[in-house]
């Protein structure tokens, strides 16, 4: 189970603007440009024209759920968009990521102790996202990984967003303390205004146990609010899971 916090009231959307809406977010997730019309008539099921599609996604930008940089451009999701998605159409999605878990399924099998298994896990887990994986271990140990291939982002082509993730990640430790008793059993899901880290950012995170030590471990994945929810929230509690099948019921 998960949750996203800070989520205000909202308007559903109707079936046919949801399809259209969720074509949309996958495409701008994997692609970081605006979707048009003419895309949405070629990928809808079936066959909607393209006016009726500029009907629908208009009424979309109405309601805040999309953004159109001008007339002619196309859409792109807003955060309100974001939030819908994971609060609404999220759990519809297919979330199993086989090939993934796989290869964090392959780490347990390596004789690494406690600290290390988890490293190497928030380490692959922040390779196959290609976000910011970050942990805490103890009140006094943090790691975080993932530099490289966040910053190959466009997001990150912003000077300013650059500099504002550089200094996230310069209070990192005190953020994760402060964070470590507001987050539950359940995973959650942070973005923007509301987000400890950055308004700019969305933050996935969960908590684990650590025998032998008192204090939960805190397990994080960090990026832009761009981020593909359905594979990255699989890898984290993935991640948890691990870590309880290896080490908390083995203890």
């Amino acid at each position: 189970m998960f949750q996203c916090s800070n989520v205000p009231m909202i308007i559903f959307m109707t079936k046919r603007q949801e399809e259209i809406f969720k074509i949309i977010l996958d495409e701008y997730v994997q692609t970081a440009q605006a979707v048009g019309s003419e895309y949405l008539s070629d990928k809808l099921e079936p066959r909607v024209s393209p006016a009726t599609i500029r009907a629908e996604m208009a009424d979309l930008t109405r309601q805040g759920y999309l953004w159109q940089e001008y007339t002619s451009a196309g859409r792109i999701p807003t955060l309100k968009g974001f939030r819908y998605f994971v609060s609404n159409l999220l759990s519809e999605a297919k979330r199993a990521v086989k090939l993934e878990k796989k290869k964090l399924d392959k780490i347990k099998a390596k004789n690494f102790n406690q600290l290390d298994l988890i490293k190497e896990l928030v380490k692959e887990m922040a390779c196959l996202s290609g976000e910011l994986g970050i942990l805490k271990l103890t009140d006094s140990i943090f790691y975080y990984t993932g530099f490289a291939r966040l910053f190959e982002q466009p997001e990150f082509q912003d000077s300013l967003i650059l500099q504002e993730f550089s200094q996230i990640v310069d209070h990192l430790d005190v953020t994760m303390s402060n964070l470590f008793n507001s987050i539950g059993e359940e995973t959650q899901i942070l973005m923007g205004e509301k987000n400890f880290f950055s308004g700019s950012c969305s933050v996935i995170l969960t908590r684990y146990n650590l025998p032998g030590h008192a204090d939960c471990g805190l397990i994080g994945i960090l990026g832009p609010i761009r981020m593909n929810y359905n594979r990255n929230l699989t890898l984290i509690e993935s991640v948890k899971e691990i870590i309880n099948e290896e080490l908390v019921f083995k203890d």
